[in-house]
């Protein structure tokens, strides 16, 4: 499960960029041919995705709004969603030191049942403090009804063909109309989920 900052074995305020985490158990990295896999266990679970699950339970209970972008429950989900976000992309090979992760932006939101939802938005992101980009982002999650674990999730960002910061934050962009093949990042609780389609 994901850790938060004060339970991840990592030392911020003593990390180099480049460091590896202090507790290499609560952080793995794997390869694979499409992209970057990152897969955080540790703990059972966490403030963050207690709080995501939370967020996913009343969106998936609540009434649908017609407009998604006044949403006020999906909107909850996307905040959740973007802390979990950033604290991956902060550790995961390939973001690099100067990129700031800023908000979550729905295109599509998909209940499949009571306990599955499936949204497809765009990652803004910062660079250096001066450029925002857009990237694709899917998520599946899945609320387990278990306390210790209240969720499964997959998470995919980025268009591997295309790369980060293509395409700047306030200019069309074709995702979800056009899907993207090859994602750069995968990140996934538990570890089983990143083998989900």
């Amino acid at each position: 499960m994901l850790p938060i900052n004060g339970n991840s074995g990592f030392t911020r305020s003593n990390r180099r960029v480049g460091d590896r985490p202090a507790n290499n158990r609560s952080h793995r990295r794997l390869q694979h041919r499409h992209g970057r896999i990152s897969i955080m266990i540790g703990p059972s679970s966490s403030e963050v995705e207690t709080s995501l699950a939370a967020a996913v339970q009343n969106y998936l209970l609540a009434e649908p709004n017609d407009y998604i972008s006044e949403d006020k429950n999906l909107r909850s989900v996307c905040s959740w969603l973007g802390r979990w976000l950033r604290d991956m992309l902060e550790n995961t090979d390939g973001w690099g030191p100067y990129r700031s992760m800023d908000d979550v932006s729905p295109c599509t939101a998909d209940r499949r049942s009571s306990t599955d939802l499936e949204l497809r938005g765009l990652l803004i992101w910062m660079d250096d403090g001066t450029r925002e980009w857009k990237e694709p982002l899917f998520a599946r999650i899945h609320l387990s009804g278990n306390p210790s674990a209240p969720m499964e999730c997959k998470v995919l960002v980025g268009d591997a063909d295309r790369g980060l910061g293509k395409v700047s934050h306030g200019t069309a962009h074709d995702y979800p109309f056009v899907p993207v093949e090859r994602w750069l990042f995968t990140f996934a609780v538990p570890r089983t989920c990143a083998q989900l389609g």
